[in-house]
Protein backbone atom coordinates (compact mmCIF):
# COMPACT_ATOMS: atom_id res chain seq x y z
CA UNK A 1 0.00 0.00 0.00
CA UNK A 2 2.97 2.31 -0.28
CA UNK A 3 1.63 5.76 -1.07
CA UNK A 4 -1.99 4.60 -1.15
CA UNK A 5 -3.31 6.45 1.90
CA UNK A 6 -6.97 5.75 1.10
CA UNK A 7 -6.42 1.98 1.12
CA UNK A 8 -4.20 2.18 4.22
CA UNK A 9 -6.84 4.20 6.09
CA UNK A 10 -9.56 1.75 5.08
CA UNK A 11 -7.48 -1.20 6.29
CA UNK A 12 -6.64 0.44 9.63
CA UNK A 13 -10.33 1.13 10.26
CA UNK A 14 -11.37 -2.45 9.52
CA UNK A 15 -11.18 -5.62 11.56
CA UNK A 16 -9.03 -7.10 8.74
CA UNK A 17 -6.10 -5.01 9.95
CA UNK A 18 -5.82 -7.14 13.08
CA UNK A 19 -4.65 -4.15 15.11
CA UNK A 20 -7.94 -2.97 16.58
CA UNK A 21 -8.53 0.57 15.33
CA UNK A 22 -12.03 -0.44 14.30
CA UNK A 23 -12.92 0.05 18.00
CA UNK A 24 -12.63 3.82 17.69
CA UNK A 25 -11.83 5.01 14.15
CA UNK A 26 -14.82 6.67 12.50
CA UNK A 27 -15.60 9.03 9.63
CA UNK A 28 -14.76 12.04 11.82
CA UNK A 29 -11.30 10.75 12.89
CA UNK A 30 -8.35 13.08 12.48
CA UNK A 31 -4.66 12.53 13.15
CA UNK A 32 -3.53 15.61 15.07
CA UNK A 33 0.08 14.60 15.69
CA UNK A 34 2.50 11.97 14.43
CA UNK A 35 6.14 11.41 15.39
CA UNK A 36 8.46 8.72 13.99
CA UNK A 37 11.65 7.87 15.87
CA UNK A 38 14.30 5.44 14.55
CA UNK A 39 15.38 2.66 16.92
CA UNK A 40 18.92 1.26 17.09
CA UNK A 41 17.74 -2.06 15.63
CA UNK A 42 16.49 -0.48 12.38
CA UNK A 43 12.82 -0.39 13.40
CA UNK A 44 10.83 2.78 13.98
CA UNK A 45 8.60 3.84 16.83
CA UNK A 46 5.63 5.78 15.46
CA UNK A 47 3.39 7.68 17.86
CA UNK A 48 0.13 9.26 16.73
CA UNK A 49 -2.59 11.25 18.43
CA UNK A 50 -5.98 10.53 16.88
CA UNK A 51 -9.12 12.53 17.68
CA UNK A 52 -12.39 10.67 17.00
CA UNK A 53 -16.05 11.05 17.87
CA UNK A 54 -15.37 8.59 20.72
CA UNK A 55 -12.49 10.61 22.20
CA UNK A 56 -8.76 11.16 21.81
CA UNK A 57 -6.40 8.20 21.50
CA UNK A 58 -2.62 7.77 21.51
CA UNK A 59 -1.53 5.04 19.12
CA UNK A 60 2.00 3.61 19.21
CA UNK A 61 3.37 1.39 16.45
CA UNK A 62 6.66 -0.42 15.97
CA UNK A 63 7.37 -0.51 12.25
CA UNK A 64 9.96 -2.84 10.75
CA UNK A 65 11.23 -3.48 7.25
CA UNK A 66 10.62 -6.88 5.72
CA UNK A 67 10.95 -8.38 2.26
CA UNK A 68 7.72 -6.69 1.12
CA UNK A 69 8.58 -3.29 2.64
CA UNK A 70 7.69 -1.67 5.95
CA UNK A 71 5.01 -3.24 8.12
CA UNK A 72 3.55 -2.78 11.60
CA UNK A 73 5.29 -5.30 13.86
CA UNK A 74 3.71 -4.25 17.17
CA UNK A 75 0.95 -1.87 18.17
CA UNK A 76 -1.10 -0.54 21.05
CA UNK A 77 -3.59 2.25 21.59
CA UNK A 78 -4.82 4.00 24.73
CA UNK A 79 -7.70 6.39 25.22
CA UNK A 80 -6.82 9.72 26.79
CA UNK A 81 -8.84 10.23 29.94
Amino acid sequence: MAGDTASASTLLASSASGIGEERFIDAESRITSVVATPNADGTYKVEAEIVTAKGTYYDTFTVSRGAAGYAIADHYAIKVQ
